[in-house]
């Protein structure tokens, strides 16, 4: 939490690192709707769901209340490779002046590490937007229900239509494709001398100095 981290800038020698446990798309379309939605080049922003009803009343109460915190922040890094989203973390650091590191690759190993489609199937907090980042943007999984019908029953036929979307149809070759060259590229990233893994030692090297 953020607010646990703000008596470390009256510590000598200490810098404060805020990670971003989200992918990095779900960060910068926040911050890009703040400003207004502005045209900004190489940065893909399809339609995206609202975020109504994504997370309680006092969930988002409390990130309110942590984001007050941020002030003492010198860095953010981010749970995603810039082989993947390289230009939602340039666009962060446009924004934000700070050093962004995209070191993290939980989520994206999570869901790709085997080179298969998503069947995506957004429930709350960041999901509706991430679920547009693996259909729109990477473009390697299929929309179980949309978050606008968030609250209806899903019926067998969709769910079966679903199904056959990833398994039965052109699209889910080319889906497939584009997983396994994701899959490749997570690898690549974090091998030695690969990019993730040279972030990775710049900022060990530099916290550690």
């Amino acid at each position: 939490m953020a607010s646990a981290a703000q008596d470390a800038t009256n510590m000598p020698n200490v810098e404060n690192y805020t990670f971003r446990s989200t992918c990095a798309f779900t960060t910068s379309v926040y911050f890009w709707e703040l400003m207004g939605r502005p045209l900004v080049e190489s940065l893909c922003v399809p339609e995206i769901p609202s975020l109504e009803g994504c997370s309680t009343t006092q969930f988002m109460d409390f990130l309110i209340a942590q984001s007050n915190f941020l002030k003492f922040n010198d860095g953010n890094i981010y749970n995603t490779i810039r082989e993947i989203e390289g230009a939602y973390i340039d666009f962060m650091d446009r924004i934000s002046g700070d050093e962004n590191l995209g070191t993290g690759i939980e989520f994206l190993l999570r869901e790709h590490n085997h080179g298969g489609a998503t069947a995506a199937w957004p429930m709350h907090s960041d999901q509706p937007r991430k679920s547009v980042l693996i259909t729109e943007v990477l473009k390697v999984g299929s929309l179980v229900k949309d978050w606008a019908q968030r609250n209806a029953l899903v019926s067998a036929s969709v769910g079966e239509n679903a199904v056959r979307r990833l398994m039965e149809t052109k699209e889910s070759y080319e889906m497939r494709e584009r997983a396994v060259r994701l899959k490749i590229a997570i690898h690549r990233s974090m091998d030695e001398g690969g990019v993730s893994c040279m972030e990775i030692d710049c900022f060990m090297a530099h916290i550690t100095k």
